[in-house]
């Protein structure tokens, strides 16, 4: 009492039912897990796609505070997933979506924070 019989492979069952596939089968199985790992590629690669990275010069940075502020701005703009300003450097590393916010409109809110920047190069 209370004793599972053993399964066909000498272990104890698990209680759940295997689907057994035919040798025909099984070339489709490998099929289809391809497809769908090839399309899980393609719409992860087609989503980062239209990430990128630009430096920034920017003037009139002298402190800590105006880092702060340098990346703030940036920041609060839709499309921009990072943003990191050194002082010391006059420079700001930016991480952002090219469909959802231009390199314009973010020297435009740096302009407009009073701090005029230009694409580093």
């Amino acid at each position: 009492m209370g004793r599972r019989a053993p399964s066909s492979a000498g272990r104890p069952s698990s209680g759940r039912s295997r689907l057994r596939l035919t040798k025909g089968e099984r070339p489709m199985k490998r099929f289809i897990t391809a497809a769908l790992f090839g399309a899980a590629m393609l719409s992860a690669s087609a989503a980062g796609a239209a990430e990128r990275m630009i430096q920034l010069k920017v003037s009139g940075m002298t402190c800590p505070s105006c880092s702060y502020q340098v990346e703030s701005s940036l920041k609060r703009l839709q499309g921009v997933k990072q943003a990191h300003a050194d002082a010391d450097a006059g420079r700001a590393t930016v991480i952002y979506d090219d469909g959802r916010v231009s390199v314009q409109k973010m020297l435009r809110a740096l302009y407009e924070a009073g701090y005029p920047a230009r694409p580093a190069g």
